[in-house]
């Protein structure tokens, strides 16, 4: 099945014969003509509408966001630090309220200062479990208080790193036919608090570097020394590990500097992506290797946690004004962060997949693997498609049916 899926989403773009063949698809699979296979639908299921701008009346189903995205509720440090000790410590009844509301609900239930009041209360009881940071928290203009990270957390952090380190490795042997020795240099781009960089050095890896533009957060502070101590890094092994700041459009080394380049759901976010690309490929030595992990951003989970809808496409189907106009309306508490991310998180303008590697041959890579995995229990309807093409014309039925994109090149 998974072969006459490639094959249809590959040759078909929007249009009647496109749509002619997701039809087709679809009966094959089985899946409903306007809805996720997964999704239970009906009157009972459909908690309100969006009227679009167009008069279109767009039903809202309970329990999307979740079965889409249910990792929305670690947004924010409030509800991280209130989750994190829910099972720890006995809760005041207002924190056992909020838990079991946040647990039941669509959205936050309650403001983020009411959940901080909350925390805050608990860390002067639970100082042992609930730790003031000195980070001011832009949202709440308040220090983020951060629970205490246990070894079971950590543990299960640092293997997490550690297979997908060994499984980019082993890629690179594969297709590069050479060794990880202590010549490889490798960099990560998007590298967050650095647990991949680390990882790469525990295998063997020469130079482990990893940049990112954003600030170190509390997690450097509280996490980041538990997650690395059960990573097992000792002195000799951290010497070859290097986290710098920079950008993917702008990366502070230069040409011809590394073996192999790498990252996990980052070039989805990336504003500039052919300056990104052709970055990568400058600092990249003749025969390295790329390999990228893609989240696209048309896909049925494209809006990541933040902007993930209460309707399938949500993200995609709306326009920038309509967009904030939902948020607005069904996630008021969340609506400072989530406009924010709309607008900053994602590559501008949106990218489709054919856009994506038309930036990879404009900066001179090759491509020796491009996998698409396709979310056939998630396919879009004729109407969806074509609400999404009304705003984005590049985008095809590969686009929102794509929810995973591997690749590897080289130079």
């Amino acid at each position: 099945m998974s072969a006459i899926t490639g094959f249809l989403l590959r040759h078909y773009r929007l249009g009647s014969l496109g749509y002619e063949a997701l039809k087709y698809l679809r009966a094959l699979l089985r899946v409903s003509e306007d809805r996720p296979h997964s999704l239970t639908t009906g009157k009972a299921n459909v908690f309100a509408e969006f009227v679009a701008d167009d008069g279109r009346r767009l039903p809202l189903y309970k329990g999307y966001r979740d079965r889409i995205k249910s990792s929305w509720r670690s947004d924010y440090w409030p509800t991280i630090a209130l989750l994190g000790i829910r099972y720890r410590v006995p809760l005041t009844p207002r924190a056992t309220a909020l838990i079991r509301e946040l647990d039941s609900d669509r959205t936050l239930p309650a403001s983020l200062d009411e959940f901080a009041d909350v925390v805050t209360e608990l860390s002067d009881q639970y100082p042992h479990e609930l730790t003031r940071s000195s980070i001011l928290c832009p949202l709440t203009q308040r220090p983020i208080i951060v629970a205490r990270v246990t070894r079971k957390q950590a543990e299960s952090m640092a293997q997490s790193y550690l297979r997908n380190a060994l499984s980019k490795l082993r890629a690179y042997v594969r297709w590069s036919g050479k060794r990880v020795t202590k010549e490889t240099a490798t960099l990560e781009v998007g590298c967050g608090m650095g647990y991949a960089v680390a990882a790469m050095a525990m295998f063997g890896v020469g130079c482990s570097i990893g940049i990112d533009h954003g600030n170190p957060d509390y997690r450097w502070i509280y996490e980041r020394p538990a997650v690395l101590s059960r990573l097992g890094l000792d002195t000799s092994t951290a010497s070859r590990v290097q986290i710098v700041p920079g950008a993917i459009e702008h990366i502070p080394f230069d040409d011809d500097r590394f073996d192999l380049i790498y990252s996990t759901s980052v070039i989805e976010h990336v504003h500039d992506l052919g300056e990104a690309f052709t970055e990568m490929a400058r600092v990249l030595k003749p025969g390295g290797l790329m390999i990228h992990s893609v989240d696209p951003y048309f896909s049925p989970r494209g809006g990541h946690a933040s902007c993930t809808l209460d309707f399938p496409w949500g993200h995609a189907r709306l326009r920038p004004a309509e967009f904030r106009r939902y948020i607005q309306a069904f996630r008021p508490h969340e609506y400072d962060h989530i406009v924010q991310m709309y607008d900053s998180l994602f590559s501008r303008p949106r990218v489709s997949l054919n856009e994506i590697d038309q930036a990879i041959g404009q900066a001179g890579l090759s491509v020796l693997s491009w996998r698409e995995h396709w979310a056939t229990n998630h396919l879009p309807s004729g109407d969806i498609g074509q609400e999404v093409s009304r705003i984005y014309p590049t985008v095809g039925l590969r686009d929102l049916a794509v929810d995973d994109l591997s690749l590897i090149l080289t130079r």
